[in-house]
């Protein structure tokens, strides 16, 4: 099975600072943090580029270990995070609703082909 990082909760995937700092570490890209009263923002060393956590793929194995290993730690304060799995090979697709995430598959619909 293939495990797929989703958020169930309204209000938006994220990470805790922890989770994604974490992340940043494991997987060897070198960053830098400002706060903006007590808005942390995350960047780039060698580009100032601001790095996000809803660009990482939601099945990327480092990702997935993380959020095993800290659970509840791991959401974000408007996130409750949770891991799916689905079939290798499967197409799917994630679609948000008001932040709340779920996976659909082709299987999922009365398809026709033409």
């Amino acid at each position: 099975m293939t495990k797929v990082l989703l958020n169930k909760s309204y209000g938006g995937f994220g990470l805790s600072n922890k989770a994604f700092e974490l992340y940043l570490n494991r997987s060897g890209i070198a960053y830098f943090k400002e706060d903006y009263g007590g808005v942390i923002v995350y960047k780039t060393s060698n580009t100032d580029e601001d790095l996000y956590a809803d660009e990482i793929s939601r099945k990327d194995p480092i990702l997935i270990k993380i959020v095993e290993e800290l659970g509840e730690e791991a959401n974000s304060r408007y996130s409750d995070l949770y891991i799916d799995d689905i079939p290798p090979g499967t197409f799917y697709n994630i679609v948000e609703y008001d932040g709340m995430e779920c996976i659909h598959t082709p299987d999922m619909y009365g398809w026709e082909v033409a």
